[in-house]
C-alpha cells in the first residue's frame, strides 16, 4: 500500500532542470546587500490562493501540488493559449496586497515564454515595471528572480513612483514571430518581497506555547463532555454520534504535539482550532440530545456478520448496508478506538511471504494473525476486505525461480504487481499461498470481500515468453506493432486475473473478489470493461479530488464519480469496493464539507465500501494528518449504516441520459453530465454493440472520440428513434457544453423528478416506494443559492442527514455542502 499517489503527481515537474540565475555575480535569491533582511512571504501557494490571483487574457489559473522541486509545498500554475497573428497581455495578478514598499521582490518560476514582465503598482493606481523581459530569465528552466525596486520604471516617463506595493501582475505577451501557437505555461513555487530588518510584515508563526495556550481549554471541555455522556447513556440516548467525535477528541488532543514537531507549524493551529471547534459542537449537540430526547437520531443496531451481496449491494438480511472504515494494519488492541470511532469495514492484508517461509512449508501464524484480526472485527460488529496480493513474495522463491521477474526491472518500477504474470513458478507460489490461507478463514463472519492485488497496474516491460509475442504478432498482423504490444500485454493481465480469481474459487465462491485498480485515467494495461466481467466486485484505489486544481469548481470529482458510473453501468450486480482510499492529499488543512461530499457522493454513486489510507503519519496522504476527515468518516459510517435502504434507492436509480466511453476529453464531456439533475450511464463500444442505446434518449460523445463504423449506425439509428446524439466540441467553455447537453435533453423530454438546471450542482431524485427522496452536493467554489423545482412539496422536507426540517425550494449552500432530503 502505497505512496504511489506522489509518484503519479509529480512526473511532469521531477524533469525539468533548475536554474540559479545570476545576479550581479551573485545567486539568484541572495540579497543585494550585507545588512539583515526580514523576507516575507506572499500568498503561500495553497488551496486558497485560487481565489487570489486573477488570470489576465487567455489565461487559465490552476494548481501543483506534490512536487519533487519543492516538497511540501503548491505551485502556481498559469496555462495560456496565444495566437500567433494577435498582440494580447496574458499572465495573472493579485490585487489588494497592503503592504509598504519593499525593497526588491523575490520569486521562483519556470516558463516556456519568450519573455516575462512584472508590474508592481500601489493603492492610488501608480505602476512600476521591470525591465522588459525581467533579466536572469532562463525558459525552460526553473530560475530565481530578485527584482530590487530600485530597478524598476515608472509606468510612462514623468509618472510618479509607486508608494506602496499593493498589485503585483506577472505578464507575457504574444507577438508573431516570438510565440508560437501552442499554449504556454508560466509556473511559480515562491513569492516574497524583501523588507530592512525590523520592517515590514513578518510571517505568522506558531509556537509550542502558542499552542499549549490554544489547546489549554480542552482538558475541563472533555470532562464536560464526559458527563454529559454518562448522562445520556443513562437516559437510554443513542450516543454513538457524539462517542465518534469524542474519540477523535481524545486521539488527537494526545497526538498533536507530535504532528506540531512533524510538520510546518501553522498547519498545526488550524487543527487544534478544530479541536475546540469539535468539543464545543459535541458538547452542545449532547446538550441538545438530554434537552429534546425525542429528536435525538438513532442508529439502528444491524448485525454485520456474513453480509451477502445481491442488486449489487451487500445485505444483512434484508437490509442493504454501505461500510466505511480505513486501511492498514491493526492488531486487537486498537479495535475498542476503531469502534468507538465509527467504522464499521477495515482493509487487511497477508502475502504469500508470511504464508509460506520456505518452499513446501506453510506458516500457520500468518493465518492466525489474520483469523484474530477477524475475531476482533466480529466482536466490535466490523468487518474485512482481505488483501491476499502477492506483492509480498517469498525471497526463496524469488532467488529459486528468477523468471518470476524475468527481467529483473519490475521490482525496480512496478512495486505492487512486481512479478512476471506469465511465468509457471510464480503462478505455482500464489496458488498454494491460496491454498494455505482461504480454507482457514473463509468461513468467518466477519470477512467481507478478497482483494486480489494493491493498487494494479502492469507497466509494458518484456517479460512475456517470446514465442507468445511472436505467434501475437501473426495473429493481429493488420494491427501497428506497438498498438498490438500494448494490446497483448493487457490481455495477459485480464487472463492472469481469469486465472487468479480461478484458483481462489478452488476454495471459497460465496465471498467477492476484487482488484484496487488506480483511480485515475492512467492505468497501465489494465481493461476495466473486461476485468469487470473477470472479477465479481469492482475495486479501486482512489485519489484525493481536493482542490479542484484549474479553479472552476471546489472539488474535482470528475473522475472517481465517472469510474463508480462506469462500473454500475457495466457491472450493476457487483459492490463497489475501494479497499485503499487515498481521500487526503498531503497535510495541509482540508475542509471538512470536502470529506463529507466525498464519502457521501462516491457512495450514492455507488460505492458500497470505502476504506481510507491511514498509515498513521508516516505517510503524507494518510487521514490521521486530518483529524477533521476522521470525524466525517466516523460520522458517516454511522449515515450509510443508518440511511441504507435511501443509499441503495439513489445507486440503483438509472436514467435515459448517457456518455460515450472514449475521446481525449471525457472528464469535460462528463461535466457536463454530471449537473443535468439525472443519474448518468456510460455506453462502451462493447455495450453499444449490445444494444444498450435501446435505454438511453440522450447519448453525450466526448471530444476525440473514435467510433467503429457499427456504433455510427447504431447512433444514426438512435436519432431515428427521436433520441439526441451530442457531440463535444474542443475549446470551449465547459459551461457551454454542459448547456448543449441542457438543450438536449429538453428535446428529449427528459424531466427529472427535481430540476435545479443549474451549472455546478449536483441533484438527482428517486422514489423509494411510496417516498420520495433527492439530494443536492454543490460543487461550486462559492456560496450557492439552489432553486429546486418539482411536481412535490418541497416545503415541507426533512434533511435525512441531519434530522432537521427545512423548505426545499431554495436553499443556501456552501462550497461542497451535502443534503440529503425527504419530501414529505
Amino acid at each position: 500500500m502505497s505512496r504511489l499517489l506522489d509518484l503519479i503527481l509529480v512526473l511532469a515537474v521531477v524533469a525539468w532542470p533548475v536554474c540559479l540565475a545570476a545576479q550581479d555575480g551573485k545567486a539568484a535569491g541572495s540579497s543585494q546587500t550585507a545588512e539583515a533582511m526580514n523576507v516575507y512571504q506572499i500568498d503561500p501557494i495553497d488551496p486558497d490562493v485560487v481565489d487570489r490571483w486573477k488570470p489576465i487574457g487567455r489565461t487559465r489559473v490552476q494548481f501543483l501540488v506534490w512536487n519533487a522541486f519543492e516538497p511540501g509545498t503548491g505551485m502556481l500554475d498559469l496555462r495560456i493559449e496565444p495566437s500567433k497573428a494577435g498582440q494580447m497581455v496574458h499572465g495573472v495578478q493579485r490585487r489588494r496586497l497592503g503592504l509598504p514598499l519593499p525593497r526588491a521582490l523575490r520569486f521562483r518560476v519556470w516558463t516556456d515564454a519568450t519573455y516575462l514582465w512584472v508590474v508592481l503598482g500601489d493603492k492610488k493606481g501608480a505602476r512600476a515595471t521591470s525591465r522588459i523581459p525581467v533579466e536572469d530569465l532562463k525558459p525552460c528552466q526553473w530560475c530565481d528572480i530578485e527584482l530590487p525596486l530600485d530597478k524598476t520604471k515608472p509606468m510612462g516617463v514623468g509618472s510618479a513612483r509607486i508608494h506602496d506595493l499593493d498589485l503585483i501582475a506577472f505578464l507575457t505577451r504574444e507577438s508573431a514571430g516570438e510565440i508560437d501557437e501552442s499554449p504556454v505555461r508560466l509556473i511559480f513555487s515562491k513569492l516574497e518581497v524583501v523588507y530592512p530588518k525590523g520592517v515590514g510584515p513578518t510571517n505568522p508563526t506558531f509556537t509550542k506555547q502558542d499552542l499549549d495556550q490554544t489547546i489549554a481549554p480542552l482538558g475541563k471541555m472533555l470532562r464536560q463532555i464526559d458527563a454529559l455522556l454518562a448522562e445520556a447513556s443513562n437516559k437510554g440516548l443513542d450516543v454513538r454520534y457524539p462517542t465518534v467525535s469524542r474519540t477523535v477528541l481524545d486521539r488527537f488532543s494526545r497526538e498533536i504535539l507530535a504532528i506540531y514537531r512533524a510538520k510546518e507549524p501553522l498547519r498545526t493551529k488550524t487543527k487544534a482550532e478544530f479541536l475546540l471547534d469539535c468539543a464545543k459542537r459535541t458538547q452542545r449537540e449532547l446538550e441538545d440530545m438530554i434537552k429534546n430526547p425525542a429528536q435525538a437520531v438513532r442508529v439502528p443496531e444491524i448485525p454485520l456478520k456474513n453480509l451477502r451481496c445481491r442488486q449489487g449491494s451487500y445485505f444483512a438480511g434484508d437490509r442493504p448496508v454501505f461500510l466505511a472504515g480505513v486501511c492498514g494494519w491493526f492488531g486487537p488492541q486498537y479495535f475498542p478506538q476503531l469502534s468507538a470511532t465509527g467504522y464499521s469495514v477495515l482493509a487487511i492484508e497477508v502475502g504469500p511471504r508470511s504464508m509460506l517461509p520456505e518452499e513446501g512449508k506453510v506458516d500457520p501464524a500468518g493465518a492466525r494473525g489474520i483469523h484474530g484480526v477477524l475475531d476482533s472485527a466480529a466482536q466490535h460488529n466490523m468487518v474485512c476486505d482481505l488483501l491476499v496480493s502477492p506483492h509480498y513474495f517469498p525471497d526463496w522463491a524469488r532467488k529459486k525461480w528468477p523468471g518470476t521477474d524475468a527481467t529483473g526491472w519490475r521490482r525496480q518500477t512496478n512495486n505492487f504487481m512486481p512479478w512476471t504474470i506469465t511465468d509457471p513458478h510464480f503462478r505455482r507460489v500464489i496458488a498454494a499461498h491460496l491454498e494455505a490461507l482461504i480454507p482457514q478463514i473463509r468461513e468467518h463472519p466477519a470477512l467481507l470481500s478478497y482483494d486480489l492485488i494493491n493498487e494494479a497496474w502492469y507497466r509494458l516491460i518484456p517479460d512475456f515468453p517470446a514465442r507468445q509475442w511472436m505467434e501475437y504478432r501473426k495473429r493481429h498482423a493488420d494491427t501497428d506493432e506497438w498498438q498490438a504490444l500494448s494490446q497483448m500485454v493487457t490481455e495477459n493481465v485480464t487472463e492472469f486475473l481469469k486465472w487468479y480469481i480461478d484458483q481462489l474459487h478452488r476454495h471459497d465462491k460465496a465471498h467477492p473478489v476484487h482488484i484496487k485498480t488506480i483511480d485515475t485515467p492512467d492505468v497501465l494495461s489494465v481493461d476495466r470493461e473486461a476485468v469487470g466481467e473477470v472479477l465479481t466486485a469492482n475495486g479501486m484505489d482512489a485519489m484525493p479530488s481536493w482542490p479542484d486544481w484549474t479553479g472552476r469548481l471546489a472539488a474535482d470529482f470528475a473522475w472517481p464519480f465517472l469510474r463508480h458510473d462506469f462500473h454500475r453501468s457495466l457491472q450493476p450486480d457487483q459492490p463497489i469496493m475501494d479497499g485503499e482510499y487515498h481521500i487526503s492529499g498531503g497535510t495541509w488543512p482540508m475542509p471538512s464539507s470536502y470529506f463529507r461530499a466525498a464519502l457521501w457522493g462516491l457512495a450514492l454513486h455507488g460505492r458500497d465500501s470505502t476504506a481510507c489510507w491511514v498509515y498513521d503519519r508516516v505517510d503524507d496522504v494518510s487521514l490521521y494528518w486530518h483529524p477533521n476527515g476522521v470525524e466525517e468518516l466516523g460520522r458517516a459510517a454511522l449515515d450509510f449504516i443508518r440511511l441504507g435502504p435511501e443509499i441503495h434507492a439513489f445507486q440503483r436509480q438509472r436514467s435515459a441520459l448517457a456518455m460515450y466511453y472514449g475521446g481525449t476529453q471525457t472528464s469535460d464531456a462528463y461535466r457536463a453530465c454530471l449537473f443535468q439533475d439525472l443519474d448518468v450511464g456510460i455506453a462502451t463500444e462493447k455495450r453499444i454493440r449490445d444494444g444498450c442505446l435501446e435505454d438511453y434518449k440522450v447519448l453525450v460523445i466526448p471530444f476525440g472520440s473514435r467510433l467503429s463504423e457499427n456504433t455510427r449506425g447504431r447512433l444514426d439509428a438512435l436519432r431515428k428513434n427521436g433520441g439526441q446524439v451530442v457531440r463535444c466540441p474542443a475549446g470551449v467553455p465547459i459551461q457551454q457544453v454542459w448547456d448543449a447537453v441542457r438543450r438536449a435533453m429538453d428535446r428529449a423530454q427528459l424531466q427529472p423528478l427535481v430540476r435545479t438546471g443549474q451549472w455546478g450542482i449536483e441533484c438527482r431524485s428517486v422514489t423509494l416506494g411510496r417516498r420520495r427522496l433527492f439530494y443536492l452536493l454543490n460543487h461550486r467554489r462559492k456560496v450557492t443559492r439552489v432553486n429546486c423545482q418539482s411536481d412535490w412539496t418541497l416545503e415541507d422536507a426533512l434533511d435525512l442527514r441531519t434530522a432537521k426540517m427545512l423548505d426545499a425550494r431554495k436553499l443556501e449552500m456552501r462550497p461542497m455542502e451535502f443534503r440529503l432530503i425527504e419530501v414529505r
